[in-house]
Order: structure tokens, then C-alpha cells, then sequence
């Protein structure tokens, strides 16, 4: 009996010896863990001094098209970037005939198709479409319902017209320009402001270059 209380004991003692082991390991470890694994610094929590030292950019926008950068005077395009951000998308479905080998073909297509639809009383605009995957294709409308463009595919197919009906998706997209700080002509962004100040949507804005290409 009293060896077995013995060698209770010394299990005991060996465990209790293990756990204190462990427990040094566990603390040693986290001293030495390095600060950026114990916590994230958010730019604008950092000092003024460690912030002035990141790259800052200059951004312009949104300009809804390019028609608008024609308004700013000595625009350097090896100074200046232009990149999209895409606002918004619709699904569309499109009614088309063809394409024909060329422009010519495709002309001659949708003078037939006029003819027969004026004689059917049918009124289907079309149009040829000049470029794209479609380019000399013959355009039936561009419809944002399905079952309109279904409607007009088969009044088509009733016609002996081998219309084809496919989905697009049209995407709203706003320009942006952007230059690090330090490449821009001086006084340049003072004499823009002056020029963009009739369009109130359009702003002049200055951040952290790293933040302007994540957005991107």
C-alpha cells in the first residue's frame, strides 16, 4: 500500500513539474513575439513625422469622361495616371442579326430586314453596329426585359430571319487621375482647382499613394 502511495506522489509531483515547464515556455515565447504580430497600426493613428515619410498622391475626380481631361491645361500623361472605377452595371439582352463578313454585307442585310418589317407593319428600329464582337452585325434593339426581347426574336423567326438573342452587361464606369505629390509641376494643382471649380463634383483630394492603388 505504501508503495503505491508513493508512486501517486511522485506522479503527481512530475506533473505539477510539467505544468510549471510549460507555463515558463508559453510566457518566454510571447516576450519575444515581435510588435507587429501583438498589434495593427492604422495610418492615421501613426506620428505626424512617420506619416510625412510615406509617399503621398494628388487624385482628381470622377470625370465621366475623357471629353472632360481636355479642360486641364498641360496634363503630363507621364506624370499623370488614368484609372476607372466601375459605379454600377445593368444586364441587358440584344435582338441581332448576323454578323456579315463586312460593312457591305451587313448594309444589304439590314435594307432587307427594313423592307419586310414595313411590309409585316412592324415597328423594330435597327441599326448596323459599327464595332465590338458584333461589328457588322444588324441590331434589333437593345432591350432591359427579357420577354420584350424574346417578343422580338420571335417575330423575327416569323419573318424566316434567323435572329440570334445574347445577354450584355453594360457597365457605368467614372475616370480618375492620380500622380505622386513630389512629380507634379509646381502650381499646377492650384491652377486646376480654379478650372474645376464650375463642376462641383469633380475634387481635388491627397492621400497616402498606397491607399489610391488598393482603391483601384
Amino acid at each position: 500500500m505504501r508503495r503505491v502511495l508513493a508512486l501517486l506522489l511522485a506522479i503527481n509531483l512530475l506533473f505539477g513539474l510539467w505544468l510549471g515547464l510549460r507555463a515558463m515556455s508559453v510566457s518566454e515565447e510571447s516576450e519575444f513575439l515581435p510588435a507587429s504580430a501583438a498589434r495593427l497600426e492604422l495610418v492615421s493613428d501613426l506620428p505626424p513625422d512617420v506619416r510625412a515619410s510615406r509617399e503621398r498622391c494628388a487624385e482628381l475626380g470622377p470625370f465621366s469622361s475623357e471629353d472632360q481631361l481636355q479642360e486641364l491645361p498641360a496634363l503630363d500623361e507621364s506624370v499623370w495616371s488614368l484609372g476607372t472605377v466601375v459605379t454600377g452595371e445593368q444586364s441587358l439582352y440584344r435582338v441581332y442579326l448576323g454578323p456579315a463578313a463586312d460593312r457591305a454585307g451587313a448594309l444589304a442585310i439590314l435594307a432587307d430586314v427594313r423592307q419586310r418589317l414595313e411590309e409585316a407593319g412592324l415597328d423594330i428600329d435597327s441599326y448596323v453596329v459599327a464595332e465590338g464582337v458584333l461589328d457588322n452585325a444588324v441590331s434589333l434593339g437593345l432591350f432591359g426585359n427579357v420577354d420584350n426581347a424574346e417578343r422580338v426574336r420571335d417575330q423575327l423567326l416569323q419573318l424566316d430571319f434567323d435572329a440570334q438573342l445574347e445577354p450584355e452587361v453594360r457597365r457605368s464606369e467614372v475616370l480618375w487621375l492620380s500622380a505622386r505629390l513630389r512629380d507634379i509641376p509646381e502650381g499646377q494643382l492650384e491652377s486646376w482647382r480654379a478650372i474645376l471649380a464650375a463642376d462641383g463634383a469633380i475634387s481635388i483630394s491627397e492621400n497616402l499613394c498606397e491607399t489610391i492603388a488598393h482603391r483601384k
